[in-house]
């Protein structure tokens, strides 16, 4: 039941070459020396039945009728409206981890494409009813690889805990822990608010001076303080040898310029951030001017250069959770039964625990409820007691149906091999406007979710994180909604795989 990860493989047997000799085995008088069998946190039921929910996912058995078992996985409502998309697939690939809330233990992780993505991952001869691709692969910033572990995308609105801990421990922050604000806050944080977040971290919110902001000094110190950059090591025990094997997956790379801004820019930086902040709500603090200010807002919105695999997002909320219990550590997300190094939480008790009751209404009444709906019926999450968090990665040509993207990064790309042919072209930047075109032609559109069980006497409560390309209509090329407002195809993707751990597929 091992995930299907080489470097994860390769480093399970060289550990267990390590293995202390075992009884022997005895057959016909003859004694076989072996190894001690290593034991790992995985739960093999689990395992395939997350793989078998991934398969559904991606259009396995439903191209030209449901297959028995994705029948009964997915209800009638949802097999009719992904058998809209193209290849009747949910989404294009879906890539998930699940781990034991209580101590971090990996106990399932699935990855799955649909053909179409396979295809076009590979630069394989593509089935003819994929929809138009860009003209040509790119080494996308965005790309999945093959493995789940090692899906990796934007953030996105992931980072919100990181926010809401920055916001309460900057001056006067206390004051969200009660009354009306206190309210305020948890709506901010169902409905993922991230420019009302930025407002208050950067003091526009007419209560301190932008010039003398200290809520971005807070922000570094609160991702240092949280671990937010620390890679991760599925190996890692608690009294690690020299010899021990590592696999480590990176962290969350969150950097931050310094702000207030000071010097001979400083003045303009500020009136660029005046001008961001006073647009129309659905627009402020997007696309901002100054260079310093865009690399500012950019992590925030937990778009750019801040990202990261699903283990590392993971072990966010494994801290956060554990934080809300009143423990100062916690178990590292690990893969050795006898693993799970701890590390500190970082959040404080009281912080945890309102950031956690903001994302139990994320499900009732804010980003996830939709995909409730979508997956339990009218009832929706209710009563469930879960906790979520959706999170859209950074996608421009969202706008633009399959076919109109396809003809745009066409010509985009070939306008990029004109101006490289140019004569002493080859080695300048783009211009900026071709720039920005070509990093647009080399995204995904991505989308996040993260759901946390109720810890309850006398049950393991898991938590889930998943990571999916979103899928388009096939009657009008476009794909589902581009914030984390609409239709969610990761928080339905995290809903069913609950089901499955409970082994009850929804109605």
């Amino acid at each position: 039941a091992l995930p299907d990860d080489p470097a994860l493989r390769q480093a399970l047997v060289r550990l267990a070459a390590q293995q202390p000799v075992a009884a022997p085995v005895v057959y016909k008088g003859l004694h076989i020396p072996r190894r001690a069998d290593l034991p790992t946190t995985l739960d093999a039921a689990l395992q395939a039945r997350s793989n078998q929910i991934t398969e559904c996912l991606v259009g396995a058995g439903l191209v030209g009728g449901a297959s028995p078992d994705c029948a009964n996985l997915l209800a009638p409502p949802l097999r009719q409206r992904y058998g809209q998309r193209f290849e009747g697939a949910a989404v294009r690939s879906v890539s998930s981890v699940t781990l034991r809330l209580r101590d971090g233990a990996l106990l399932a992780s699935a990855h799955a494409r649909s053909a179409c993505s396979q295809a076009q991952m590979d630069n394989s001869a593509r089935p003819a009813h994929c929809p138009p691709e860009a003209a040509r692969a790119l080494a996308r910033p965005g790309r999945q690889s093959q493995q789940a572990l090692r899906a990796h995308d934007m953030v996105a609105s992931t980072v919100k805990p990181w926010l809401t801990d920055s916001l309460l421990s900057a001056p006067g922050g206390q004051r969200w822990l009660s009354g009306a604000p206190r309210e305020q806050l948890l709506q901010a944080l169902a409905l993922s608010d991230t420019a009302f977040f930025i407002d208050h971290l950067l003091c526009f919110d007419r209560t301190g001076d932008p010039a003398t902001c200290s809520g971005p000094a807070v922000l570094a110190r609160r991702a240092q303080a949280l671990g937010l950059a620390a890679p991760t090591n599925l190996l890692a025990r608690p009294a690690d040898t020299p010899s021990t094997p590592r696999l480590l997956l990176p962290g969350l790379p969150l950097d931050l310029p310094p702000w207030p801004p000071t010097g001979p820019g400083a003045e303009v930086e500020l009136a660029a951030a005046q001008r961001c902040h006073s647009r129309p709500a659905e627009q402020r603090w997007r696309a901002c001017e100054g260079p310093q200010l865009a690399a500012l807002v950019a992590p925030l919105w937990g778009q750019g250069g801040a990202r990261s695999h699903p283990l590392a997002v993971a072990h966010l909320y494994l801290k956060l959770v554990a934080a809300a219990r009143g423990q100062a550590q916690v178990p590292a997300p690990h893969v050795l039964a006898d693993g799970g190094a701890p590390a500190p939480v970082g959040f404080r008790q009281a912080h945890a625990e309102l950031i956690l009751e903001g994302l139990r209404r994320s499900p009732l009444v804010g980003t996830a409820r939709s995909a409730c709906v979508s997956v339990r019926g009218p009832e929706g999450c209710s009563g469930l007691g879960l906790a979520m968090k959706t999170g859209t990665s950074l996608f421009p040509q969202h706008a633009m149906t399959a076919p109109q993207r396809a003809a745009h990064c066409q010509a985009v790309f070939s306008a990029e091999d004109s101006y490289r042919a140019s004569p002493g072209n080859k080695a300048r930047p783009l211009p900026p406007g071709l720039a920005r075109d070509a990093l647009h032609c080399a995204l995904y559109p991505m989308k996040w979710a993260v759901l946390i069980e109720p810890e309850r006497p006398g049950a393991e409560a898991l938590l889930t994180v998943v990571l999916v390309e979103r899928n388009a209509r096939r009657d009008d090329g476009r794909l589902d909604a581009g914030d984390d407002r609409g239709p969610n195809a990761a928080a339905e993707a995290a809903l069913l795989l609950h089901a499955q751990h409970l082994n009850k597929p929804p109605r």
